[in-house]
């Protein structure tokens, strides 16, 4: 009897191992795409849970990347944002899938893409940290800041003080005010869930950015009000 319960523990614990292993080096090109939004398409995605990485993820006007990630036991995945020579942005994720924290510190904004080219240059400093259980944000706290950010498309514009945080009260929402004395003062919200969002607030005639916003509809001539959705 002792024997055959030796055996079947044994057998277990093989079965456990092999299970384990096959999760690890499961190929992320079989799994991550379906837990994107239907809209979100990885591109050049190679390796497994265990370490892998791809060229960027794509959006409808929009992407980012490059992409890299690595397992640290005990269940710490470690993913990199950006080139790596260009102070790349650095999440460490712990306890996913039930009861998950984020730590997501900033770095060079090159890495967030525009069709054809970088969308920003510039650096954010300071760290978010979410927390959530499964695909849910039920926490946040903290925040990036930056005073040299440059919007690159579809001209070059300087959007001066920048601020954003992120919040999960009812939704899972990026939060962003851009200030520069005596031009500007914009807010975005952006839902992390369906990538749209809304600007609003003041742009002075005759700036460099009411030019741009009224050549896209947020800004009427003359007026200083902004109000733009997407």
């Amino acid at each position: 009897m002792m024997r055959w319960l030796a055996r079947l523990v044994v057998t277990l614990f093989a079965l456990m191992v092999f299970a384990l292993g096959c999760l690890l080096y499961w190929p992320a090109a079989d799994w991550l795409p379906r837990l994107l939004p239907p809209q979100v398409t990885p591109v050049g995605l190679q390796g497994s849970l265990l370490g892998g990485g791809m060229q960027r993820l794509d959006w409808p006007g929009g992407g980012a990347g490059p992409w890299q990630w690595q397992l640290r036991w005990p269940g710490r995945l470690q993913v990199r944002i950006g080139e790596s020579e260009a102070a790349p942005w650095a999440m460490v994720l712990s306890g996913w899938p039930w009861q998950w924290q984020a730590d997501l510190a900033g770095g060079d904004l090159r890495w967030l893409q525009a069709p054809g080219s970088a969308l920003l240059a510039g650096r954010l400093v300071g760290e978010v940290r979410l927390a959530g259980s499964w695909r849910r944000c039920q926490a946040a706290g903290g925040g990036w800041q930056g005073d040299g950010l440059q919007l690159l498309t579809p001209r070059r514009l300087a959007l001066g003080e920048s601020r954003l945080q992120v919040d999960c009260q009812t939704a899972p929402w990026l939060q962003g005010v851009f200030e520069r004395t005596g031009q500007h003062r914009l807010e975005l919200r952006l839902s992390l869930a369906n990538w749209r969002g809304q600007v609003q607030g003041t742009a002075q005639p005759g700036s460099d950015m009411a030019s741009v916003l009224q050549n896209i509809g947020w800004l009427r001539p003359g007026q200083s009000q902004v109000m733009g959705r997407f």
